[in-house]
C-alpha cells in the first residue's frame, strides 16, 4: 500500500512539473496555484541558507575546513548538515538562520567547545519564538517585568528559576513573582547568537 502511495505521488509531482495538466482547466489552475507555492517556499528556504551561510563567513575558510576535518567520518558530517538543513526549514523567522549560523561559528573558532552543547543551543533556539530571544538582550536577574516570556524561555531552557519572592509592600513598585537568572545555555545565546547584547 505505501509503495503505491509514494509512485501515485510521484507520478503527480512529475506531471505538476511537466505541465502536462495544464491544458485541462481547473487542474491547470491547481498545478500553476502548487508550482507558485514551491517557487516561493523554495526562494524563502534559499534564503535562510543564505542568512547562515553569511554568518560562516565570518570563520576563516582554513578554520571551517580543519572543522570538516575534525567532525569526524562522513556520516557525521552527513548527520551535522542534514540537522542543521532540518532547524533551518522549519525556521519560522527570516532572523533564526542568522542566529544559528552565529553559534555554529562560535562553536568553530572554539568559542563553544562542545559539539553537543552548541548542537542543543541550536535546538533551542529552533523552539523559541524569535522576538521572545530579544528579552535576553537585556536581561537581568531577578523577578521579570515580562513574565510569559521569562516562562516560555526558561521552559526551553536559557533561564533558570530560582525561585519566588513576594515582593514589596508596594505591588506596584516592587511586585512579586518568580526569579529568574540567565543560566549557562542563555549566556551562551546571549555572547554568541544575539551578539548586539553584549
Amino acid at each position: 500500500m505505501d509503495a503505491l502511495a509514494v509512485l501515485g505521488d510521484t507520478a503527480l509531482d512529475a506531471a505538476i512539473e511537466s505541465g502536462a495538466l495544464d491544458s485541462i482547466p481547473i487542474l491547470g489552475l491547481i498545478t500553476s496555484g502548487t508550482r507558485a507555492a514551491r517557487e516561493i517556499r523554495d526562494a524563502l528556504y534559499l534564503r535562510k541558507i543564505v542568512r547562515l551561510l553569511r554568518e560562516l563567513q565570518t570563520v576563516d575558510a582554513d578554520v571551517r575546513k580543519d572543522f570538516i576535518k575534525n567532525l569526524g567520518d562522513k556520516a557525521e558530517l552527513e548527520r551535522f548538515g542534514e540537522n542543521i538543513l532540518l532547524i533551518l526549514d522549519r525556521a519560522e523567522d527570516s532572523e533564526k538562520p542568522a542566529i544559528v549560523g552565529r553559534i555554529i561559528a562560535a562553536h568553530i573558532v572554539g568559542q563553544i567547545a562542545s559539539y553537543s552543547k552548541a548542537m542543543r543551543l541550536v535546538a533551542m533556539v529552533d523552539r523559541a519564538y524569535v522576538a521572545d530571544l530579544d528579552y535576553l538582550k537585556d536581561f537581568a536577574p531577578g523577578v521579570q517585568r515580562d513574565r510569559d516570556v521569562a516562562a516560555s524561555l526558561s521552559a526551553i531552557g536559557f533561564l533558570s528559576n530560582r525561585g519566588f519572592d513576594g515582593g514589596g509592600a508596594n505591588q506596584e513598585t516592587n511586585p512579586g513573582g518568580y526569579v529568574y537568572e540567565l543560566n549557562e545555555y542563555g549566556e551562551m545565546l546571549r555572547r554568541y547568537g544575539l551578539p548586539s547584547a553584549v
